[in-house]
């Protein structure tokens, strides 16, 4: 099937680089027509996002919201004023956030880990969570 696939698309389909999520997670094959199989639990990486036989949303954004936080953390030594915060999350951060939500729904609470993430950099200019007490 993926060879008659090929020769229709044009594209080629290699095995060494590929790997067979089932839809069925009781099977419980390790191969199938000479391509792996993807166990129970298990995920593989694709264009840089996880994906597997269960819901892989959360773990993605988890990954994301790390990923982001790094970024960040670096950007809190090289700016200095509200603006260039304002500037650098809506030129690196905005568009990453936004590729990742067209892939997987963003759960509300990694929505508000972010919404926390983005006002601590903008208006403090640091990413280490800060207990505040509301008056």
């Amino acid at each position: 099937l993926l060879q008659q696939f090929g020769g229709m698309s044009g594209l080629k389909v290699q095995p060494k680089k590929s790997v067979l999520i089932p839809l069925n997670t009781a099977w419980s094959q390790k191969r199938c027509h000479g391509y792996p199989v993807l166990a129970k639990g298990d995920t593989t990486r694709i264009l840089g996002y996880h994906f597997g036989n269960h819901d892989t949303a959360g773990y993605n954004w988890e990954i994301r919201l790390m990923n982001c936080k790094k970024r960040l953390q670096v950007a809190t030594q090289v700016t200095n004023s509200v603006k260039q915060r304002v500037v650098l999350f809506n030129t690196v951060i905005l568009p990453a956030i936004l590729f990742t939500g067209m892939h997987f729904t963003v759960p509300i609470e990694i929505l508000k880990r972010l919404e926390r993430l983005q006002k601590r950099f903008i208006w403090k200019g640091t990413t280490k969570e800060v207990n505040a007490r509301h008056k």
